[in-house]
């Protein structure tokens, strides 16, 4: 059993599923590929997520026609996998990384009116605590966190076709 690790990179990423896309890495049946990703919104770092004075530092180049969707990596080819076939993937470990943020607000919505942003749109900056398992914002309110997946897929069997994962 083999174990490779996939940067975010320009060889490796883009922002939506196609067949068409080679792949980054042909692995084994077995193997283990430990990914470090992007933000969806291709963010480098927190600072500036949200403003319009001072935008986020986002990862360039991007494709407009690539590159339009959540920040994903891939695609990973499996050695002996068929058309057609069941593909099993196991997620062993999700690890946080020190920060994320959280666009709320602008509509009637149960969470907009618990942080009585209702009105107005603003976006809440998280530190991230990856071993305890919190987040806290900027007014000092901390969260349990249940870190997910986000987007994983595999793309539709069909030459040319793409899924986009659109934010917003």
């Amino acid at each position: 059993m083999t174990h490779y690790t996939v940067e975010p990179e320009r060889h490796t990423l883009h922002g939506s599923f196609s067949r068409d896309f080679a792949p980054i890495l042909t692995i084994d049946p077995g193997d283990t590929v430990r990914f470090r990703t992007l933000d969806a919104g291709w963010n480098l770092d927190p600072s500036g997520v949200g403003s319009d004075a001072n935008p986020a530092a986002k990862f360039a180049p991007r494709s407009p026609e690539r590159d339009s969707g959540h920040a994903l990596c891939g695609p990973v080819a499996i050695r002996g996998a068929l058309p057609g076939m069941t593909l099993a993937v196991r997620v062993d470990i999700l690890r946080l990384g020190t920060w994320g943020f959280t666009a709320v607000g602008g509509w009637p919505h149960a969470i907009n009116e618990r942080f009585g942003v209702v009105e107005q749109g603003t976006f809440l900056h998280w530190t991230l605590n990856s071993d305890a398992l919190t987040g806290r914002n900027q007014y000092g309110q901390t969260l349990a966190l249940r870190p997910f997946m986000g987007v994983m897929g595999m793309p539709p069997d069909a030459p040319g076709s793409t899924l986009r994962c659109r934010r917003g």
